[in-house]
């Protein structure tokens, strides 16, 4: 199974560098340029399936990518909830809620975010959705849309990093992995991942 990985185009909330997860923020006019760009390059490409994020961001994204293909709209693979987080800058959560914030970024798998999601359980959820992918797409080609949150879990996973915030995946860009016999490799992998150490 050949996979790309793509990370929806750009919003008003990327642009201004606020935290969103269940904010259900569409594309802007950027956003939707880099898709339309897209989609020449998967023109006239192999992609047998195409799957996404069922947020606005990230389907929206996908139809563009890849006019007239049926999308499979999948929950799973939505962006983390970031609960109090949401709608926020780094300077306004520094400021409003300052040693949440901190304690968060310091140790994201152990310190929950008031209202958010449990990042294990974020972790636990977009795997889900993946494997169940993977099992369904033995041999084929297949593109995933989804947000910059469940890409660094898939990507950290496959290498075994234990830094969820090591790598921000590029607003529109494209990771290829290749599974063999259920084995994942990296075909093309942009930014560079932390080795978990011990």
């Amino acid at each position: 199974m050949l996979l790309y990985m793509i990370r929806h185009g750009e919003t008003g909330w990327n642009q201004q560098k606020r935290y969103f997860g269940v904010a259900d923020i569409k594309l802007n006019p950027v956003g939707i340029r880099q898709a339309k760009r897209l989609s020449l390059k998967f023109k006239k490409m192999r992609i047998d399936c195409v799957y996404s994020s069922d947020s606005k961001r990230a389907s929206d994204f996908a139809e563009l990518a890849f006019p007239g293909r049926m999308i499979n709209k999948t929950p799973g693979l939505r962006e983390m909830n970031f609960g109090v987080f949401e709608g926020k800058t780094h300077t306004q959560l520094m400021d409003a809620y300052p040693d949440i914030y901190s304690n968060w970024l310091k140790d994201s798998y152990n310190f929950h975010i008031p209202g958010g999601e449990k990042l294990q359980s974020f972790r636990n959820r977009v795997l889900k959705a993946m494997g169940s992918i993977i099992r369904k797409n033995r041999g084929n080609t297949v593109a995933v849309v989804t947000h910059g949150g469940p890409i660094r879990i898939i990507l950290n996973n496959i290498c075994g990093s234990g830094n969820i915030h090591g790598v921000m995946p590029k607003i529109a860009g494209v990771n290829i992995i290749k599974y063999t016999k259920g084995k994942a490799s990296f075909v093309l992998l942009k930014g560079k991942l932390q080795k978990k150490h011990g």
